[in-house]
């Protein structure tokens, strides 16, 4: 990781290039979130009928459509509230 060692780039530079920048906007989430739960109707039936647990696939989902980028907290309330 050269950029660790003397890099003199202005660091939200190194931010934005290496994609380390998570985003946390709910609008921006929530269409994933709408994705996901559109593409996953069993995990979304199991999770209403009380196995809550799954709600921990359906964050992985959303990480991976999101490529890491997505809050998972963000996600969790998201998801919550969309499965009542």
């Amino acid at each position: 990781m050269s950029w660790f060692k003397g890099d003199q780039k202005d660091i939200h530079k190194i931010i934005e290039n290496k994609q380390l920048i998570q985003v946390s906007d709910t609008n921006a989430l929530g269409e994933i979130v709408n994705q996901v739960i559109q593409d996953n109707p069993k995990v979304v039936e199991e999770y209403r009928s009380g196995k809550v647990q799954v709600i921990g696939f359906l964050i992985g989902q959303c990480m991976k459509a999101s490529k890491g980028t997505g809050n998972p907290k963000v996600f969790k309330v998201l998801l919550s509230q969309k499965l009542k």
